[in-house]
């Protein structure tokens, strides 16, 4: 701040108190320098209907017009701010069209007596606070109460996200999507197109496929007028509309030639397309609503980047290859944070566009585009000019793959969209070949897509269209994808997930899920996991991440690792186990050793409703389901994780057996709702330093950060909690303390359950099935009529869920189990035990029972006791006092029921869980053995007798489910037995205790959106 900035009262001759319409040209001026294609207007009268004169009015290419207010920052200049900000919504442009952004600024007030010649840098150099107001259908305050604060940098790139944002759902953005359905319309009147376009597109055949390839199409016509402008051979769709050329042959005729410059990623696959057309009447209509539109389009030069956007909602899942898409605001939020520790002089130009960027499951580029939005945005606002940095960055910068020639179309169309006008020679994007390969030379060979990149930094690829491309002059042309090891800065991913392994739902009967996409054969399926395996082996760095119960998603991380530079920043999306699951260690591993500054974050909500901070009026925007509101991607129906870091100097320290690190987990209310939105967040997480706190935009807190450790043993987690004191409350009880809110922490003795138990079989090792269709397990399951006739069963089982059934924490079998033939031996293991071939002692059959996947939003149980000894399945495996440890297993059995039914053992058994479903907690049946529990081995024997003693006077008492756990007078007495009855707590705890389980049951993760919340 300049010494003079508070002012210069006091009879100083330099110093007037200015107004603030007097100080609207600086500021408008200072805005506007921040985007060097802006034009701005400040005091200007008839832009608007009626007699308004905006403060200052904005307009920069690729965003609607802004109307910017300005007062001094006073309690009066707020009230009076708000007031008119208000009073604008609904207003209309002299045009006729509506005012779609408005943003209002709080000048500081130094700036009103500071001396003349000091304004502009005083402008620059202090702090303002700002809103905006999005009108249209739902009115929307940005943030919602409050106010932004930050630099004259900060308000300008705040000020173009709006705007950007606001395009998204404005009448040309309107005007888009209708011509697309109308295209569509069209190319459906073509018979053979719902044949020939999904094949073309690996879709299924729907209306979404066919919007899409007239999104394609359309975008080539888009590019075909920008290129018109460079070579005067290729005519303008416009030029085309008049000449009556807009038929099937005239344009495929004219993108031919345009391919001989190269934009064989934007017109490869569009000419596909066009050419797959049978119906030239339907050709020739579709065309002409293409070419119109792209000639509107390309008349507003608000519309620049438009399409770009637009593509994200054309885009049809594929489930099978689990390529979910990512959410335009969860783009920007990754995006932001991952850019923000990059060490940039971001004004130097060269500097700039040198940032190595790479996304090797690329899908249609929503992670690349949201990097390169925060590139250019900074460069700008650092007073270049992005347009000049925009071919550098697409040629040399930025790395796209992936197997999809759409998704590889769609990523360069959004990069290049972003500077339409700018001509550029060639993009680092590729179609990684994937499955057998028909190679330019005779033969074939099997190939993993960008996997294969792990074992040689140069790759045969194929064009943006999916073919091997071939020159104007007929010879087959080489295209060689080129990712040298250590070479990206950022490597930004939201990789596949699917498993290599499991086999349920609509992978039964598919030899390798990850593998089954792009109608691989089951032979090629095969061919690829041996090849996975080959390219795990080949890692070199230690330890790895790849594990192969979880599949691509890890590999890839191993992928972005061996491409990332030391000090690059890693920026991953994967599914929330990652952070809790044991198949996920060695990830974790991995972070923990090879990386720094770790940040995990989650989202807590699960209802339905609109994200937080939407600066958009689209409903489909803002409505994201009950099924995805944990999910940083569309479509995965599971809760996710954004995993940054930053990955460190080498120092060849490879012992990770027991490696730890700290991380940062930010837990979301609400995924941010726009992408001007996700910035601010990240922003926030960023300017908070380590520390835990609350943290907010404005007035309004969005969530909350945590210091959490990260590892490969570590089990607790955080992510998606949105309690501070319930998190701490879990914490404390896997680490020994009963800590509850205005007491002391209490010390109770805790370890995890493996280390008391041994488990039970895993249930296909019950009644399953090898892939090849023999057995593997010895019973056939048969579910009992009645299950008070477990007591006649040879081979008593308890198998599955069944709530109504299973209030009380002793539960009666379900099924009996029928020993296949020739199984006899194995039977008789599965009853009574066997050391497996890792050494592993498993139980049989047990009185004790672990709820495996907890539903705990409908079921009562954390575990419980049958009458005799059963079986555990799928549902309730079994668990058994190891005999070495204590010469009363049955006291041992009913004291740890008894302890996992408490509050203190849902929320521990809850804390250690896989919350990737809403309103459940779930374990796989080797991390089962990692709930905490009481040490029975320290405890006195007339302490464990006690606690079996009120097992047994209360194992007929009927529980609410779980997530009623606050409002379940019997699940409260349980509490008072346990913790002060038998432990000997004091009754002080009581009323802490009740605030600890109504905050755990009001947890989203735990009450899953239903009803029966507090």
């Amino acid at each position: 701040m300049l010494p003079f900035a508070g002012g210069w009262a006091g009879g100083n001759p330099l110093a007037t108190h200015r107004t603030e319409p007097s100080i609207n040209p600086e500021l408008g001026n200072a805005i506007g320098g921040c985007h060097p294609r802006s034009q701005v207007r400040t005091q200007q009268t008839g832009l608007m209907v009626g007699a308004k004169q905006p403060d200052i009015v904005i307009d920069a290419p690729g965003r609607v017009r802004a109307l910017v207010e300005n007062k001094y920052d006073t309690s009066a200049g707020a009230r009076a701010l708000e007031q008119q900000c208000d009073g604008h919504v609904g207003a209309a442009w002299a045009s006729g069209t509506p005012v779609e952004a408005i943003i209002g600024v709080l000048s500081p007030l130094s700036v009103s007596t500071c001396p003349e010649a000091d304004v502009g840098s005083l402008i620059r150099s202090e702090q303002f606070r700002y809103a905006a107001w999005l009108p249209g259908h739902s009115p929307t305050r940005f943030p919602e109460v409050g106010w932004i604060e930050g630099g004259l940098q900060d308000l300008a790139a705040f000020v173009d996200r709006v705007t950007a944002d606001a395009l998204d759902s404005s009448t040309i953005a309107e005007d888009v999507r209708r011509a697309l359905a109308a295209a569509a319309d069209h190319i459906a009147e073509d018979p053979l197109a719902p044949i020939e376009f999904p094949q073309l597109l690996n879709q299924e055949a729907s209306e979404q496929t066919m919007r899409m390839a007239a999104a394609i199409m359309f975008n080539a016509a888009v590019f075909q007028a920008h290129i018109s402008e460079h070579h005067a051979s290729i005519p303008s769709p416009a030029r085309m509309l008049s000449a009556d050329d807009c038929d099937q042959y005239t344009v495929l005729e004219v993108w031919k030639d345009i391919l001989e410059f190269d934009y064989w990623p934007i017109f490869g696959i569009g000419r596909r397309l066009l050419f797959a057309m049978n119906h030239q009447v339907a050709a020739g209509k579709m065309l002409r609503v293409l070419f119109r539109l792209a000639a509107k389009v390309v008349e507003n030069p608000n519309a620049q980047g438009l399409v770009g956007r637009l593509f994200g909602e054309l885009i049809g899942d594929r489930k099978f290859l689990a390529a979910f898409y990512t959410r335009p605001a969860s783009a920007a939020l990754v995006a932001e944070l991952a850019v923000s520790r990059l060490g940039v002089d971001w004004g130097d130009p060269e500097a700039a566009a040198s940032v190595q960027v790479g996304d090797l499951a690329c899908g249609t580029g929503a992670l690349l585009t949201a990097v390169y939005r925060r590139i250019a945005e900074r460069h700008r606002t650092d007073g270049g000019d992005d347009a000049l940095i925009h071919r550098q960055m697409l040629e040399d910068s930025f790395v796209g793959c992936d197997i999809l020639a759409a998704a590889v179309h769609l990523t360069a169309a959004r990069l290049s969209g972003e500077q339409p006008a700018v001509d550029y020679a060639r993009t680092r994007t590729w179609v990684m070949p994937y499955g057998d390969t028909q190679e330019p030379a005779d033969g074939t060979s099997t190939r993993l897509g960008s996997i294969d990149l792990l074992d040689d930094d140069t790759q045969p690829a194929l064009w943006g269209d999916g073919t091997i491309g071939v020159t104007p002059e007929g010879d087959t042309a080489t295209v060689t994808a080129d990712v040298p090891e250590a070479s990206l800065d950022v490597v930004i991913m939201n990789p596949p997930f699917t498993r290599s392994v499991g086999h349920e739902g609509n992978r039964v009967g598919v030899p390798q899920p990850a593998f089954a996409g792009l109608g691989n054969s089951s032979q090629e399926q095969t061919k690829m996991a041996k090849l996975l395996k080959k390219a795990s082996n080949k890692v070199e760095h230690r330890p790895t991440a790849y594990s192969g119960q979880v599949g691509l998603g890890s590999i890839f991380a191993d992928l972005a690792h061996v491409k990332l530079k030391p000090g690059g920043v890693l920026a991953l999306i994967l599914p929330a186990s990652a952070i809790a699951g044991k198949e996920w260690a060695n990830l974790r591993a991995l972070l923990a050793t090879a990386y720094e500054q770790i940040q995990v974050l989650s989202i807590a909500e699960t209802g339905p409703g609109a994200s937080s901070g939407s600066t958009t009026t689209d409903a489909a925007d803002q409505a994201l389901g009950d099924s995805g509101n944990r999910a940083f991607s569309a479509d995965t129906g599971m809760a996710e994780v954004v995993l940054v870091a930053t990955k460190k100097e080498p120092n060849g320290d490879v012992a990770v057996a027991h490696q730890v690190a700290l991380a940062e987990h930010v837990i979301l209310d609400k995924l941010p709702g726009s992408a001007a939105a996700a910035v601010e967040f990240a922003r926030a997480i960023k300017r908070h330093g380590s520390a835990s706190t609350t943290l907010a935009v404005g007035s309004i807190v969005f969530g909350r950060a945590q210091i959490q450790s990260i590892g490969p043993g570590v089990r607790g987690h955080p992510t998606g909690v949105i309690g501070a004191e319930v998190a701490d409350f879990a914490a404390g009880i896997e680490a020994g303390q009963l800590r509850l809110p205005r007491l002391d922490a209490i010390d109770v003795s805790m370890a995890p359950l493996s280390s008391l138990a041994n488990r039970g079989a895993y249930h296909m090792d019950i009644n399953g099935f090898q892939a090849d269709g023999t057995h593997r397990g010895p019973f056939d399951i048969d579910m009992l009529q009645q299950r008070s006739h477990h007591s006649r069963a040879g081979y008593p089982v308890l198998w599955q869920h069944d709530h109504t059934k299973e209030q009380s924490l002793e539960v009666l079998p379900d099924s009996v189990g029928t020993v296949r033939s020739g199984m006899k031996s194995k039977a008789l293991d599965r009853w009574n035990g066997w050391t497996a071939a890792n050494g592993a002692e498993i139980c049989g059959a047990t009185r004790l029972h672990i709820n495996r996947d907890f539903r705990v939003n409908s079921q009562a149980l954390g575990a419980c006791l049958t009458p005799q000894p059963a079986i555990g399945g799928r549902a309730w495996p079994s668990a058994a006092p190891s005999p070495a440890l204590t010469p009363n297993p049955e006291d041992w059995e009913k004291a740890l029921a008894l302890w996992l039914n408490t509050t203190p053992g849902l929320v521990a058994r809850w804390w250690v869980s896989n919350r990737q479903q809403k309103g459940r907690a779930n374990l796989s049946i080797t991390t089962i053995g990692d709930i905490p529990v009481l040490d029975l081995r320290v405890l006195p024997s007339a302490t464990v007798t006690a606690l079996a003693a009120q097992f047994d006077a209360h194992k007929s008492t009927k529980l609410l489910p779980a997530n009623e756990a606050y409002r379940d007078d019997a699940r409260k007495m349980l509490d008072d037995i346990v913790l002060c009855q038998v432990l000997g707590m004091p009754g002080t705890i009581h009323v802490p205790l009740s605030t600890i389980r109504e905050a755990w049951c009001a947890e989203p993760s735990v009450h899953g959106g239903k009803s029966t919340q507090p």
